[in-house]
């Protein structure tokens, strides 16, 4: 089966994507998919996260999955290029050069265990210095995203959540999509927060 990826991949899109791919498979999940990068133009934060997710979980699930058209020139290809998402699902940047950007917090599979100290040590660090505001300025927000993975550990199929975080400077929003696993679905849910 090949999956081609909408030409937009935002939270407007990811129902109907997962929809698609239900239909598609109907009761029986295939031994192999590909998934076709051609058609992306853009993807948020959000769109992230969850593609992030859906690889994962079709692993799981033991479907083999294989990406076509990854490595062709585009700037959503760039942009997840330099959001670490092919070398984390397939081992090796498209280029060799792209390194996360300063305005994001590359993707990241978090284990709500470890979640804590990864906020404390990884998001709020780089959130304060994003808009340019002190540590505790921004515990309310700590406190939000804490109680976001409190709610994976509670209710996911799986501990881990898929995280990804983009500053947008000149909206003076920062978006945070963290995507987990519920009981039985092939789609994820996905929690985006800003903040201006």
């Amino acid at each position: 089966m090949i999956l081609p990826l909408p030409s937009q991949l935002n939270g407007a899109s990811l129902c109907r994507f997962a929809h698609d791919f239900s239909v598609k498979c109907g009761t029986t999940l295939p031994g192999e998919i590909g998934i076709d990068f051609a058609p992306l133009r853009f993807i948020d934060p959000a769109g992230v996260t969850f593609l992030s997710n859906f690889i994962q979980w079709l692993h799981v699930k033991s479907v083999k999955c294989f990406f076509y058209n990854h490595d062709k020139p585009s700037q959503a290809l760039q942009f997840l290029d330099d959001s670490l998402f092919f070398q984390s699902h397939l081992g090796i940047k498209n280029n060799l050069y792209s390194e996360p950007r300063s305005t994001t917090r590359p993707i990241q599979r978090v284990a709500s265990d470890h979640s804590h100290s990864w906020i404390r040590t990884n998001l709020m660090p780089w959130l304060s210095t994003s808009i340019n505001i002190n540590q505790a300025s921004v515990h309310g927000f700590h406190v939000c995203v804490s109680e976001i993975f409190n709610n994976i550990k509670d209710h996911s199929t799986r501990d881990i959540g898929s995280v990804f975080a983009q500053h947008f400077p000149n909206k003076r929003e920062i978006t945070i999509a963290i995507a987990d696993w519920r009981r039985h679905t092939c789609c994820c849910q996905v929690c985006a927060t800003s903040a201006v």
